[in-house]
């Protein structure tokens, strides 16, 4: 069951750590995250290998769940990921490849969840 509303007022919050990790694979990108109503949206672009990604999550309840829609993406890319007291953490799934993946958003003072976020 989708939720209903995220946020009243969209919030920006941009230089974002996206830490990525696999059996093989360890990296880091830089992105900006936008909360609008229901969704989060994740916008990252992977300097090196020059792809871009647009993940358009929509709300579940409890997790998020969005594939890449940006206009340059070289190959499929899925996420879904959730709130854990403040971080976030998911799977990255992209050309067949897992990736766990996490991000914090910063609230503050107090790193509240975004459930806790006032307008």
């Amino acid at each position: 069951m989708k939720s209903k509303s995220l946020l009243a007022i969209p919030k920006k919050f941009e230089n974002i750590d996206f830490h990525f990790l696999s059996s093989n694979h360890e990296s880091t990108l830089k992105g900006t995250v936008l909360l609008r109503n229901s969704n989060m949206i994740l916008d990252l672009t992977d300097p090196v290998e020059g792809k871009t990604y647009l993940i358009i999550g929509e709300s579940y309840g409890h997790y998020f769940k969005g594939a890449n829609s940006s206009r340059n993406a070289p190959m499929k890319a899925e996420a879904k990921w959730s709130d854990l007291n403040g971080i976030y953490v998911g799977l990255w799934v992209e050309d067949g490849y897992d990736y766990y993946f996490s991000f914090r958003l910063p609230f503050g003072k107090n790193k509240r969840s975004i459930k806790n976020a006032a307008p």
